[in-house]
């Protein structure tokens, strides 16, 4: 299938082989559709962090969180994942979005010595999702231990060259895996030959609105405020000053929002999709 205009497997055939994975085991996702953007350059952690909702200078070096980049009205431009690393900071974005991140962050990059690339080429995204896929992935990548709900970067060693294991994004059970392209099959395979179970994108986005983790593209658009959508984990109230921070300040101190995303729990079977 296509989303965002990148390619994207939807199903591998397998049925309720793969939501079975999902909820009992260890489902294999390859989202790579997902886009990177790169900031580098000696100002580059001042400049996004002027610019998005999370504590970009309060994050220590090897860690992710979640972020997002508003208009000056503070409604959408994209909620992001933000890896930062030692000489480079990522932001993982939802597939057609990374083009007017880029645009909404080169209108305000003026006098900062940084720059911006797309790394959608160079980085693949692996999701392992279930109860048993971080014990899959310790196993079968030779993981480091990782704490419970921390932000910290895993490193292995992944074909030849070095990959990161990042807490689950979606905020289900297992993990998101950061890996060079070139070692993208050998990382794959290993979690395969393990007892991980290929999936698809449509079992990850089932369990992805069952849990109530919004996407943006589906759940939120460029007229949703963060609030709306619940995305309290993104944002940072003691930072200091970004793009659309008063309208945020405003809703939650002084206000309220007038809509919010919400889940129906329905005691009748279950709706057909």
């Amino acid at each position: 299938g296509e989303l965002g205009g990148r390619e994207l497997v939807l199903r591998y055939g397998t049925g309720a082989g793969e939501d079975a994975a999902v909820q009992a085991g260890a489902a294999l996702v390859d989202t790579s559709f997902r886009e990177w953007v790169r900031v580098t350059g000696p100002d580059r952690v001042s400049f996004l962090h002027g610019m998005v909702t999370q504590d970009v200078e309060g994050l220590a070096d090897d860690t992710v969180a979640d972020a997002a980049l508003l208009t000056a009205k503070g409604a959408m431009v994209s909620d992001a994942r933000l890896v930062r690393r030692t000489e480079e900071l990522l932001l993982s974005v939802e597939p057609g979005f990374g083009g007017p991140v880029r645009d909404a962050l080169n209108r305000y990059l003026v006098s900062e010595d940084a720059e911006l690339s797309d790394a959608s080429a160079e980085l693949g995204h692996l999701t392992l999702v279930g109860p048993t896929a971080e014990a899959l992935a310790s196993g079968a990548l030779a993981l480091p231990a990782g704490e419970p709900g921390g932000r910290r970067l895993r490193r292995f060693a992944a074909g030849g060259t070095t990959a990161w294991a990042l807490p689950q994004g979606l905020g289900l059970p297992g993990l998101d895996l950061l890996v060079p392209v070139a070692a993208l099959q050998d990382v794959a395979e290993r979690l395969l030959a393990a007892g991980a179970v290929p999936a698809g994108f449509e079992a990850l986005e089932l369990a992805r609105i069952e849990h109530g983790t919004p996407r943006h593209g589906a759940d939120m658009d460029e007229k949703t405020i963060p609030l709306e959508a619940n995305l309290g984990r993104a944002l940072h109230y003691q930072k200091g000053c970004y793009i659309g921070q008063e309208v945020i300040a405003r809703a939650t101190f002084r206000g309220h929002v007038n809509r919010r995303l919400s889940g129906l729990s329905l005691e009748a079977p279950a709706a057909p999709r």
